[in-house]
């Protein structure tokens, strides 16, 4: 894993074999999308159209899922799970299964480039000194934003 200090800015377009990701909790809203009001969710909500509605079509209500990606247009988004309940902190244990899963795609994709928000850590009310050990396997293909 590669650590940078400053915030992840989404591009849309083409952008070649770059994922971005976004942290993301399993509530639906009635209609069926994913909840994205908050942090980086609400960023790419913003900026990706009907990006909730095309999550909420493969996760299930408060299921704890890990690592989903969509593709929107030219590009893939990725949605790492922080938690389940978007109100409520971020368990660690969602964190690590999480982290686990994008181990197991970006050690499969070594030319891709996983551009991840440092998790949890926010709205999900963990510190990093919590966080970012369940992130050290993660590979060098991956570069977690930390945004103080």
């Amino acid at each position: 894993m590669i650590i940078k200090n400053q915030r992840l800015y989404y591009k849309k377009g083409v952008v070649g074999k770059e994922i971005y990701m976004f942290t993301a909790n399993s509530t639906l809203t009635q209609s069926g999308k994913l909840v994205m009001g908050r942090g980086t969710a609400r960023v790419v909500r913003d900026t990706y159209a009907n990006i909730d509605g095309l999550f909420g079509e493969i996760i299930d209500d408060q299921e704890v899922f890990g690592v989903k990606f969509i593709q929107h247009g030219y590009q893939w988004i990725g949605a790492f799970q922080t938690k389940t309940h978007w109100q409520k902190p971020s368990p660690l244990e969602v964190v690590e299964e999480s982290a686990r899963q994008l181990v197991w795609y970006a050690e499969r994709r070594p030319d891709w480039t996983f551009h991840l928000p440092c998790p949890a850590i926010h709205h999900g009310k963990r510190s990093l000194q919590e966080v970012l050990p369940l992130l050290e396997s993660l590979p060098d293909n991956v570069i977690v934003y930390v945004d103080k």
